[in-house]
């Protein structure tokens, strides 16, 4: 039940926004569940194939960045790797970078 509720969340928001913006261009799924579960794309994206949105069996299989959706697609569906560590490391260079040199804060 919980994961048919995700996934109904999951479609309505895509919706929602695609609505919002008169179209879709490019659907981009990143963060541990969709990162990582393949199964679970593909019933996510199932669900979607009447606005355009469809998976490739073999790519979704597939590791790492990259499309997972036929061409041809109505939209184009990629799957990024979330690497929130960089970010943090990225904010944190920014954040030293602005103390004045001496500062203890």
């Amino acid at each position: 039940m919980a994961v048919r509720v995700y996934l109904h969340r999951l479609r309505r928001e895509i919706a929602a926004s695609l609505v919002s913006l008169d179209g879709l261009d490019a659907l981009v799924l990143t963060g541990g569940v969709l990162e990582h579960l393949p199964g679970l794309r593909a019933e996510l994206l199932h669900g979607l194939t009447h606005l355009g949105i469809a998976v490739d069996t073999p790519r979704n299989l597939g590791s790492g960045d990259r499309v997972i959706s036929p061409p041809g697609a109505g939209a184009t569906v990629v799957v990024l790797t979330a690497r929130e560590d960089l970010v943090i490391a990225r904010d944190v260079d920014l954040l030293l970078q602005r103390q004045p040199v001496g500062s203890n804060a």
